[in-house]
């Protein structure tokens, strides 16, 4: 079994904003962070050459984090910033091509 853990904190970027009078001023901004953990299980069969992996991907389910910019990120407006696209479950099995020299 593994599991890839990873936090990425708190983001702070500048927005320069200007009004309809071209008057503009500069506002500093964050994103909250956030957690990320996927885990996987895998299980060789030798006798086979196939090995069999499961896991889930996002186990938080961490698909937007609250951010305090009132614009848009890529067409996205309101206060939350997409980060991911959601949890996923995933089955995955390999067959390796062995030849036996005589």
């Amino acid at each position: 079994m593994t599991a890839y853990y990873k936090y990425t904190g708190k983001k702070y970027f500048y927005v320069n904003n200007k009004d309809i009078s071209d008057a503009s001023s500069i506002t500093e901004e964050h994103t909250n962070g956030y957690h990320n953990l996927d885990i996987n299980i895998r299980k060789h069969f030798p006798d086979q050459n196939i090995s069999v992996t499961a896991g889930i991907k996002n186990v938080f389910n961490t698909i937007t984090v609250f951010s305090d910019f009132s614009g848009s990120f890529h067409g996205v407006s309101g206060n939350g910033l997409p980060v991911g696209w959601g949890r996923t479950f995933f089955i995955k099995m390999t067959y390796t091509f062995r030849s036996k020299v005589k």
